[in-house]
């Protein structure tokens, strides 16, 4: 299902961003509203990509005056699903040996034969409403469920059926819809997706159709981090101990992951131009089968001038706030911060705890990281922030934490150093590069925080509390990231580098 919010005028740069900007807070949504507002003199169109119709009613980012195209692409009709449909089944041989040899796609892992891809970004030739193959009879064909069921018996010893089908029907529901969605892209000249996953797929196909040239711009490496969502997902059933071989138990699982390797790959083919925001992530990018050719390396940047007007003087003293900011999901690993926090009040009671939340989270999360507060007795020393945006909180707090398992390069990181306040990170993505630098020269700067491991409650609390009874090392701290931001993360420079690129891409544009 398609929804057209903005439909004003052809767009001369198609960015495609599953579920950011213009509907979901975060770093990535950032990152899009300041790209589009910051280049007035391109027009620019979004495909958005979210699961269900509905979920979406209201912008949280403004609209630019340059924004021309606004579309909406649902994943899953939830409507759909619901209803009794009338349907004939059509036996289309052609159609199912294509399914058959993107299935066997999904299923491998790292390398893979360019001939396999094909069929996947040419999906919109080969499954056509023409030929009577589409979603429904993919889920009602003959042919598929003897394929369905073969696979099941021969590689999964899940003892539930029920859960293997619906684990391939959601993975192959969303083709479909990418099929209406490439039927119906707004003109552009330069398709740019933010993501590998279904946005760099669609961005592929657009590619391959309509000839455009592709950018991709990696903020986070998309197949991690579904990867350790599926680690600690629920839609796999627990094994039954006597029936189960532990061994081939994960078949499902590793399923999805060579899926969304696969949707990686394609995209990294495809693309003309792959952008990584630290060096790290691009030799992960080249792991995973991009072409180092092709690969290019632009950090993020932020507006130095904007953030720089809530730096303290040297005078002030440090206000004893802690802060997280982030969205409430397990990859974010709030319950670590919330551990560090009961520790810190057992060597400082003078600190202040507060937890800043960006964007829609895990229900059950929220739950559970509340009642860990319960638990811990910490429900008069937390402070949920509702209310007001980063620069409210940056005004106001000594220290900002992040205690994820997984990250890109955090654009609220930056935003906290161009501001003056040390950063207390763990040691995923750039956070390293961010607070002890990127090169030799970056590195004499000093550090502009401090690097944590993973989940350690007791190294973080000690980091927060040292720094915040230190005076002289969270001032060295704050000029430090200062310097740091100024010289190795403007966002003016950053702006720069894409209105090149994108004047580059536009003269390769088929008129």
């Amino acid at each position: 299902m398609i929804e057209t919010r903005i439909d004003s005028g052809n767009a001369d740069i198609l960015i495609i961003a599953e579920g950011t900007y213009p509907f979901v807070r975060g770093g990535v949504a950032a990152w899009i509203y300041d790209i589009i507002e910051k280049m007035p003199d391109f027009n620019f169109g979004v495909i958005f990509l979210g699961a269900y119709p509905g979920l979406y009613k209201e912008n949280v980012y403004p609209i630019p005056g340059n924004l021309t195209q606004l579309q909406l692409v649902y994943l899953f009709d939830e409507k759909k699903e619901h209803e009794e449909e009338s349907y004939t089944v059509v036996n289309n041989n052609q159609a199912f040996d294509e399914m058959y040899k993107m299935h066997e796609v999904f299923k491998q892992s790292h390398s893979c034969p360019h001939g396999l891809i094909e069929p996947i970004v040419d999906i919109g030739e080969v499954i056509q409403p023409l030929t009577g193959y589409d979603n429904t009879q993919f889920l009602h064909n003959e042919m598929t469920w003897n394929y369905i069921t073969e696979q099941y018996t021969k590689h999964s010893t899940d003892p539930s059926f029920v859960n293997y089908f619906w684990n391939i029907r959601n993975m192959h529901t969303p083709l479909w819809q990418l099929e209406e969605a490439l039927r119906n892209t707004p003109k552009a000249k330069v398709v740019h997706t933010i993501s590998t996953g279904y946005a760099g797929l669609l961005a592929s196909m657009i590619h391959q159709r309509y000839g455009y040239p592709l950018i991709l711009s990696e903020h986070g490496l998309y197949t991690k981090e579904r990867n350790i969502e599926l680690l600690h997902s629920t839609m796999f059933a627990e094994p039954e101990k006597l029936l189960a071989d532990l061994k081939s138990f994960t078949y499902q699982h590793q399923l999805w992951l060579n899926f969304f390797d696969s949707l990686a790959r394609i995209c990294y083919d495809y693309a003309d131009l792959i952008v990584s925001l630290y060096s790290s992530a691009q030799k992960q990018q080249v792991f995973a089968g991009a072409d180092i050719s092709k690969a290019r390396v632009i950090a993020n940047g932020v507006d130095i001038p904007k953030f720089a007007a809530l730096r303290r003087p040297i005078s002030c003293p440090t206000p004893k706030i802690v802060c997280f900011v982030g969205r409430f999901v397990r990859i974010k690993d709030i319950k670590t911060f919330i551990r560090s926090v009961a520790i810190m009040f057992e060597k400082d009671d003078s600190i202040v705890a507060w937890i800043k939340t960006v964007g829609k989270g895990d229900n059950e999360y929220i739950q559970e990281c509340k009642d860990y507060i319960d638990l811990l007795g910490l429900n008069n020393k937390i402070q949920f922030i509702i209310e007001g945006d980063m620069f409210d909180i940056l005004a106001q707090i000594g220290l900002l934490i992040l205690t994820s398992i997984s990250e890109g390069m955090p654009l609220v990181m930056l935003e906290s150093l161009a501001a003056g306040i040390p950063v207390i990170a763990t040691d995923v993505g750039a956070c390293r590069e961010i607070i002890e630098g990127c090169n030799e020269e970056d590195r004499s700067l000093g550090k502009c925080g401090e690097i944590v491991s993973i989940s350690n409650a007791v190294m973080l609390a000690d980091a927060a509390v040292k720094f915040l009874n230190d005076r002289y090392l969270w001032l060295a701290a704050q000029q430090t990231g200062i310097q740091r931001v100024e010289k190795y993360y403007n966002q003016t420079v950053m702006i720069d580098i894409y209105k090149k690129i994108y004047q580059k891409a536009i003269k390769k544009w088929p008129e």
